[in-house]
């Protein structure tokens, strides 16, 4: 049992409490169980936008039956600070890392090493500055020994060591900041001007790995309605960002996070602003190894390393989506199986759900959308 006492923090976030991200991430002590981590924002004003909801304490621990889906906790609250906001689970190791949102001043962004144990609480183990502002994504290479970072603020990805005997981040080895984004730098916009003008510079928001050859990596840039595809060169340092081309998407979408399907040779990307899900078929393509081009391509042409195939709404009919204040699309999951994708909704508050056609490209069709039984999911 966990006692409260003192000047402690509550044991659960209260209700308007605003949570950044939740993830499965470690084994609990019985094969059934597993422990799910919840992000919460520890200072809205600091923050990219502007939550309606409380601050947190940090990241909040809770035991997951898998057979009966009953949560148990919380079992751990980890005073994790400023904002965490993304997790991720080294491979091989009981070390998480989180990612943190600021965007204060330059390279306020962090990733921060964390030891976890069965009973939900974290030690640190080492921080340090992830190279940008309001990092919201981390991806680790196949080899393990290099971390990549998306800050959203000023579209800088950045690479980072990671230290083979204990998993913990090093400071940044190479970063790359998108054309455009010198903006922030020469402009200084706060976030009301960011809330307002969601497009004005860019935001890049993820950055995924094709599974098929695990050899390049695709980031989707929100405020330029574009995805930039690199490969690692492992050759050189720690690694080496090399940038081979950017796919353009349709205008005014907001290309947010993607996901690839395990067997069909598709991506998913969620659009925030227009709440959509659109199906891009990746036609793979190995840039000359002496070539410094960029490619330039367009989703609509049909050789398109990233060919747009579908696209889809994530809220009903009769709902109005035009307007992202109201409600706009966060995340994107797909189910292990590969036969399901999911969809979050902020603002109408739902879960969109959609079957998969493998034998179509992965095409999509609707089967529901289900309240979220909560608030901004």
């Amino acid at each position: 049992a966990v006692e409260v006492s003192g000047n402690h923090p509550p044991l659960l976030p209260t209700p308007s409490s605003t949570m950044a991200d939740v993830n499965i991430i470690v084994g609990a002590p019985t094969e059934d169980d597993s422990i799910i981590y919840a992000c919460t924002y520890t200072d809205n004003e600091i923050l990219a936008h502007i939550p309606k909801g409380e601050h947190g304490e940090g990241i909040y621990a809770w035991s997951l039956n898998g057979k009966t889906g009953k949560l148990t906790g919380p079992l751990a609250v980890n005073e994790v600070t400023p904002n965490p906001a993304f997790l991720l689970k080294h491979p091989t190791k009981d070390v998480i890392y989180a990612s943190t949102e600021c965007i204060h001043k330059e390279e306020c962004g962090e990733i921060i090493s964390l030891a976890a144990t069965p009973d939900g609480s974290l030690k640190e183990l080492g921080r340090v500055s992830a190279g940008g502002r309001s990092t919201c994504y981390l991806t680790m290479h196949k080899s393990n020994a290099v971390m990549a970072a998306v800050n959203y603020w000023d579209a800088i990805v950045t690479l980072l060591p990671v230290n083979k005997s204990d998993g913990v981040v090093k400071p940044v080895c190479n970063s790359h900041m998108q054309p455009g984004a010198q903006y922030v730098f020469d402009k200084n916009p706060d976030r009301v001007e960011h809330w307002t003008h969601r497009q004005r510079w860019p935001h890049t928001h993820c950055f995924v790995t094709e599974p098929y050859n695990n050899r390049f990596h695709f980031v989707p840039d929100l405020g330029v309605d574009k995805i930039w595809w690199y490969s690692i060169d492992t050759t050189k340092g720690a690694g080496e960002l090399v940038l081979h081309g950017g796919v353009q998407l349709k205008k005014e979408q907001g290309p947010r996070h993607a996901v690839f399907h395990p067997r069909v040779r598709s991506m998913y990307i969620v659009n925030e602003l227009k709440s959509t899900v659109s199906v891009l078929k990746y036609q793979e393509k190995v840039p000359d190894s002496v070539s410094t081009e960029v490619l330039e391509e367009d989703s609509m042409d049909p050789l398109a390393t990233l060919a747009h195939y579908q696209t889809l709404r994530t809220l009903p009919d009769d709902f109005e989506s035009n307007d992202h204040h109201k409600s706009h699309a966060s995340e994107i999951r797909l189910h292990p199986s590969g036969k399901y994708l999911f969809i979050a909704n902020r603002g109408h508050d739902s879960i969109a759900v959609y079957s998969i056609d493998e034998a179509n490209h992965g095409e999509l069709t609707l089967v529901s959308i289900t309240p979220s039984g909560g608030v901004f999911p």
